[in-house]
């Protein structure tokens, strides 16, 4: 069992703190943007915009984004887990990784993702009249229908299942094989309930024909499992006859949820979770898009770049059909998140940058789980728009923050009567949106994050640990060996990149040390070990990673045994449930 009897009682504070604030009489709009592989170094408002090392055109990828932080506050210190499932999981069950999932498990394995029995923030929502939508990349299990965003509580959905898709094809790296060995591929979109009618027809070759049929042996815009590693191949290519750029459909849809959003019911207010697939892996854009950056050289961070710019221009559209639609901007919180830091693997061909930061994606350095976030919207108040926050967040604290200003109790009774760990949300309200003198402005906050890892790490005399780190305050402490141990340059990666970042493993516990220790204030780029001048703190952290590695929920998850792919073959080439 896991103790839950605190969670009600730290609601009722914190709603009592929100009201005094007196933020507005009516339930906000919330927008939660969440952008996919976002390298730190790869938004605007993080680079160095004089630095001769970078293309003008390269200084001005995410304007509207850009735009978007000057109305709001920016989180230069929110957190994530170091790859996407576990995040995008986090962010709807409102708990760390550790207690929801650290496996970054395809979404065929029937246990990936969020527990069946964990309530989704949708459903809290709804519980207080919101309107639940949801347009992009789910990534948080597909086994039941109760493991889709229509399970977990939203009204209307068009998502794919999977880490990636063709962005073109909508089919991911995977496919289907037959019992002649053939590998079919599998089209991952799916609308509410049901397979969507875009996935219709699309064009193979020359001939029309169903895109769930499409053999992608003889089509040349169909890629192969070998770029989606790489990024070779379809990365540069422009669409074919017929297809849409998947983040063109989801944005429309996006959009459309806000524009046709009825106002004028102000007991039913908007909740709108938009993901789109970039810049994730495989690195595809329109054309016209790419040719806007033909002047960097390098063409994975030409192709990303000019990937991260094409989602940002539907950041523009949606933030006009936010004030057009009745001003509806006035009041609403948007929220704008990676779901992980850049990855930085294999030469730099995924196209990110985290610089100055350490390491990337797949690494628990700051690289890997600090991420570009900020909050903005007509409800933060005018005099935090324009700010920094330095305040201790996390992916997972955006549950508790949302049930909190639509006046519901977070607590999962759902989850705790199947025995499941509680949320560990913490509400970020009374810091970000309390006008400043206001006495509850400050609240409790969060005061430590703990750093999962998905395949225990040796700790020394600590053991075996699936809590790879700890931030407490000013302080990280990391333990076990982490790859992607390096640092990446301002035009990373380059002509020059040579760097297997996966290979470069450092060792923060060995005979002679028990972990690593960084003062992540005043080294955010954690240059300096101080573990050997600090001892004290570093038993103290340590004696609490032990503690909590005894509360990690880590189940069976089962394997993946076909079922899967022989329930999509059957319903016409389509990813979807496969589980009663």
């Amino acid at each position: 069992m896991y103790p839950s009897s605190s969670v009600l009682v730290v609601f009722l504070a914190l709603v009592t703190n929100i009201r005094s604030c007196e933020l507005n009489g009516s339930k906000p709009h919330i927008v939660f943007i969440l952008f996919d592989d976002v390298g730190w170094n790869n938004v605007d408002w993080h680079r160095n915009n004089t630095s001769p090392a970078r293309s003008e055109s390269e200084l001005v990828s995410t304007p509207h984004l850009a735009r978007m932080l000057k109305d709001g506050i920016d989180l230069t210190r929110h957190y994530s887990y170091k790859m996407c499932s576990p995040s995008r999981s986090s962010i709807q069950s409102g708990r760390s990784p550790l207690h929801c999932t650290l496996r970054n498990d395809d979404v065929v394995i029937p246990g990936a993702g969020v527990a069946r029995h964990m309530t989704g923030i949708a459903s809290v929502l709804r519980r207080a009249g919101y309107i639940t939508n949801f347009a992009g990349k789910w990534d948080a299990g597909m086994a039941t229908t109760d493991h889709t965003p229509s399970g977990r509580g939203y009204t209307s959905s068009l998502l794919y299942f999977h880490h990636c898709v063709d962005y073109w094809t909508l089919t991911p790296s995977i496919g289907c094989s037959t019992d002649s060995q053939e590998t079919i591929p599998v089209v991952d979109l799916w609308d509410g309930n049901a397979p969507s009618d875009l996935n219709g027809t699309s064009s193979c070759g020359t001939v029309q024909q169903p895109l769930s049929s499409c053999d992608c042996s003889s089509c040349s815009h169909c890629t192969n499992a070998s770029d989606y590693a790489t990024g070779v191949g379809r990365a540069l290519l422009g669409p074919f006859e017929g297809s849409q750029y998947v983040d063109d459909t989801f944005a429309a849809r996006a959009v459309a949820a806000v524009s046709g959003h009825d106002t004028t019911n102000t007991t039913a207010p908007l909740f709108l979770f938009w993901a789109p697939h970039a810049a994730h892996s495989p690195l595809q854009v329109p054309q016209a898009s790419l040719d806007r950056f033909a002047s960097i050289q390098n063409p994975w961070r030409r192709t990303y770049t000019a990937m991260l710019w094409h989602a940002d221009q539907h950041v523009g559209t949606l933030r006009t059909a936010l004030e057009e639609n009745h001003g509806m901007w006035n009041n609403t919180l948007v929220v704008f998140a990676s779901d992980n830091g850049g990855p930085v693997y294999n030469n730099g061909t995924p196209g990110a940058s985290n610089y100055p930061l350490k390491g990337g994606k797949m690494s628990n350095w700051e690289g890997g789980i600090r991420v570009a976030a900020f909050v903005s919207g007509g409800l933060v108040p005018p005099s935090h728009r324009g700010t920094r926050s330095s305040q201790l967040s996390a992916l997972w604290d955006w549950y508790g923050t949302f049930a909190y200003l639509a006046g519901q109790d977070p607590t999962d009774h759902r989850a705790a009567s199947a025995a499941l760990p509680p949320i560990d949300s913490v509400n970020l309200a009374p810091q970000l949106l309390c006008p400043r003198g206001t006495a509850h402005r400050q609240g409790p906050g969060r005061t430590e994050l703990a750093i999962g890892t998905d395949v225990a790490v040796n700790a020394g005399s600590a053991g075996n640990l699936f809590v790879q780190g700890l931030i407490s305050g000013r302080w990280k402490l990391l333990v076990g060996a982490l790859p992607m141990s390096g640092w990446q340059g301002e035009s990373f990666p380059n002509a020059s990149t040579s760097w297997l970042a996966q290979n470069d493993v450092h060792q923060c516990t060995t005979a002679h040390k028990p972990a690593c220790l960084f003062d992540i204030v005043s080294d955010p780029s954690e240059h300096v070990d101080l573990a050997a001048n600090h001892l004290d703190i570093v038993q103290g952290l340590l004696q609490r990673i032990i503690a909590i590695n005894q509360t990690v929920y880590s189940p069976d998850r089962g394997v993946d045994n076909g079922t899967a792919c022989r329930v999509a073959l059957a319903r016409g080439r389509i990813w979807g449930p496969f589980l009663r």
